[in-house]
């Protein structure tokens, strides 16, 4: 077995595919971190799910001027899911449109949010900003003002009624203050 491995790691060296491997990492985190650090915290119901490889097709926008390599453009992009949820309550984030668009991962090696189901309900803890980094060797991805972007580090997951109450009981304190 070990000479096997070495032999596929010799042939894939050879042949000039990659070796690296990427595990998502994350510790826990506490509802009133993950409300500090989300962009916008809403409830939502899931509309659709699409798994897509073209980001063009739902409307990302790529940005190829950071890859280096000459410009170079991805060998493939990594496929996400494109989650559209219509939201039914915002804890956090004023501008949240009546459709959000969640961006993750196909993978949870990658750090995806693979829970996402039509008709469920979720709190989702969602960020701006990009996606994918040159580790990935992808192009930057812009979203537009109702795209966002989740994983499983953050407290994404289904709706319930304690979560929600631990969110207002957070809101409602940081506006006291």
């Amino acid at each position: 077995m070990k000479k096997l491995s070495i032999a596929l790691i010799m042939l894939s060296t050879f042949l000039g595919i990659s070796t690296h491997t990427y595990a998502c990492r994350c510790k826990g985190m506490s509802v009133e971190e993950g409300v500090k650090y989300s962009t916008v915290v809403f409830k939502g119901k899931v509309l659709s799910v699409v798994k897509t490889y073209n980001y063009e097709e739902v409307d990302l926008t790529l940005d190829f001027n950071y890859l280096d390599s000459l410009g170079k453009a991805p060998m493939y992009y990594v496929p996400l899911y494109y989650v559209a949820l219509e939201v039914e309550r915002v804890y956090k984030g004023i501008a949240v449109q009546n459709t959000v668009y969640i961006i993750t991962p196909i993978s949870g090696s990658t750090c995806g949010f693979l829970h996402f189901k039509k008709g469920l309900n979720f709190i989702v803890y969602a960020y701006k900003g990009f996606i994918f980094d040159k580790m990935f060797d992808q192009p930057l991805i812009h979203l537009n003002e109702s795209q966002y972007w989740t994983n499983h580090c953050t407290r994404t997951y289904f709706w319930s009624k304690d979560e929600e109450d631990e969110i207002l009981k957070i809101i409602e304190k940081s506006q006291t203050i």
